[in-house]
């Protein structure tokens, strides 16, 4: 039994790795597209609304997504291992500072 406790640990903790990894990547990735859409300047009206639309769509999408991560993730992370609650924690953290970066675009476009 311990032995599939252990083996279930390493489970979760490869799983959580490869969530976080691929959750860091997404988020450089959709910053990086944020910031670029940010700072377009497109002389078509139409198409400078249109582009603050979309920024805006991204940042509740993004919004939406760490919601998800934290019902999840954050609870998974909490009940892993003895440094659940630490990673919990720290992605906790991340998802305040990625939320007030979101903020922060929305209130730039509106």
């Amino acid at each position: 039994m311990a032995r599939d406790r252990a083996e279930q640990a390493q489970a979760y903790r490869t799983l959580t790795e490869q969530r976080v990894a691929e959750h860091a990547a997404y988020t450089d990735h959709m910053e990086q597209k944020a910031t670029r859409l940010l700072a377009c300047s497109v002389p078509n009206a139409a198409a400078c609304d249109a582009t603050r639309q979309l920024t805006l769509q991204l940042c509740s999408t993004m919004e939406s997504h760490i919601a998800l991560e934290n019902d999840v993730l954050v609870t998974t992370l909490a009940t892993i291992d003895a440094w659940g609650l630490v990673r919990a924690e720290h992605l906790r953290n991340e998802h305040a500072d990625q939320l007030a970066m979101l903020r922060a675009y929305v209130q730039e476009l509106n």
